[in-house]
């Protein structure tokens, strides 16, 4: 139901007649349904909740209603699968040949009827849901094109809404500095690659390059709550395509806050596994007490779910190798994060290893900052042993940056990580002794 006007234009039976079904008839559905029992809730919001329209206020305000009342109804209900689609215009239906033109000159995103079904379909079957909106297509508004090559060159951007909670992410517990839980840089990046590949189902995730973290993610009462993912389209080949992802939230005052950005690289086939060819010392699965240590005496703040480091082989001034594996009890941690898709416990430990190094060597606490490029070519599993190489490339006043390489214990190389970047403090020396302190007493409990 449509009745477009602007809205100074618009009679109270107007808004009605537009709000009203939308939002009488969800409430309708959801009387007749037991609420605690429901599997699936898909709504069809449309792209003018997101963007708004002009002379659709009370479009806009019913279809934002509905994605509200998916953000709500998931939080109540988090075993339910639910879903608003922010649909932009389709090559069809209400789209008449007249629209279609008019959409093509302002830049407009038409959705194709097959991609948008096989999307639709995808999403219904999907086993877990973590993205609650799911937004279909660019501003209505669009832009004038000022000639077809530049509007087909237009790069298509999409929003997404996500509700990220502490209380869903147990593992975060391990993850405290100063006694607030802190969102680790491998979570933002897993977060931003769930969502390249729900958008783009047919790829795989290849790695990323310039990672960057703006202001991080700390859960201290004051965190937004509902974050913004934004990936815009950059280029693509027969194989290949190329998307810039970030992370943005509102301070509270109407300002953006960007908390993490970076380039995903996407493709049609995995990347060929890597042999590593130089002598590597034995790997060691039994914890040994001085890997045990790192946890306790201040070197790293992270609880036990994140305690991957079985044996430190080697550390010296151009920098050490690691004996590796992942419990496989952390599965029941991982919360909203799918482990299959991103590891974030084994990840976690490329950092890990820049921050052993750095207070072994140089005395001092880090945290990271940057990663110039991320290569992967196989996940690590739960359980499986492998080895982490740091090399140590630049040490320059309170950074330093190095090369981590990823190794199963067939030498096939896992994942290459190039310019990790920590900044060195001091004054993060007390900062992680309480925290392992807290993890010590957490540990016995």
């Amino acid at each position: 139901m449509l009745a477009d006007k602007l809205i100074e234009q618009k009679t109270l039976a107007d808004f009605d007649a537009v709000y009203r079904t939308k939002i009488d008839g969800l409430l309708s559905l959801l009387a007749c349904c037991d609420e605690d029992k429901l599997q699936h809730l898909v709504l069809f919001s449309s792209a003018a909740g997101f963007y708004g329209n002009p002379g659709q206020s009370d479009y806009a305000i019913a279809n934002d209603i509905l994605n509200k009342t998916a953000y709500r109804f998931k939080a109540l209900h988090p075993t339910a699968q639910v879903l608003s689609f922010n649909w932009g215009p389709w090559d069809g239906g209400m789209v008449t040949a007249e629209l279609k033109r008019m959409f093509n000159d302002r830049g407009v995103y038409i959705i194709p009827l097959d991609a948008g079904a096989e999307l639709f379909a995808s999403e219904m079957a999907a086993d877990s849901n973590r993205c609650v909106q799911i937004l279909v297509g660019n501003d209505m508004g669009g832009e004038p094109a000022n000639n077809q090559e530049n509007s087909a060159k237009k790069p298509l951007v999409s929003r997404f809404t996500k509700s990220l909670l502490a209380a869903n992410n147990a593992f975060l517990k391990d993850h405290q500095i100063a006694g607030n839980a802190v969102f680790p840089t491998v979570c933002a990046i897993a977060m931003m690659v769930e969502t390249a590949l729900q958008t783009y189902p047919d790829y795989y995730y290849l790695g990323l390059q310039n990672y960057q973290l703006f202001k991080g993610i700390v859960f201290d009462g004051n965190e937004s709550g509902d974050y913004i993912i934004e990936l815009t389209w950059q280029q693509e080949t027969p194989d290949q395509l190329t998307i810039a992802a970030k992370i943005c939230s509102d301070n509270g005052a109407g300002k953006v806050v960007f908390n993490y950005a970076a380039i995903l690289l996407l493709a049609k086939k995995r990347l060929p596994l890597l042999t590593y060819n130089a002598q590597l010392p034995d790997l060691i699965i039994d914890k040994q007490s001085s890997a045990t240590q790192l946890y306790r005496n201040g070197t790293l703040f992270h609880g036990p779910s994140l305690q991957g480091i079985q044996a430190v082989n080697q550390c010296d001034q151009n920098g050490l190798i690691l004996s590796c594996q992942i419990d496989a009890m952390v599965s029941d941690l991982s919360g909203e994060f799918a482990l299959h898709t991103s590891n974030i416990f084994a990840n976690d430990l490329v950092y890990q290893a820049m921050l052993v190094w750095v207070r072994q060597q140089l005395g001092l606490g880090s945290l990271p900052s940057a990663t110039l490029s991320w290569t992967v070519y196989d996940e690590v599993t739960l359980g499986q042993p492998f080895y982490l190489l740091l090399t140590i490339t630049e040490q320059q006043g309170s950074k330093v940056v190095g090369d981590v390489c990823l190794i199963a214990a067939d030498k096939k190389i896992l994942a290459e990580v190039r310019g990790v970047t920590v900044t060195c403090s001091e004054n993060l020396n007390n900062l992680f002794t309480a925290a392992t302190v807290k993890n010590d007493v957490n540990h016995d409990r």
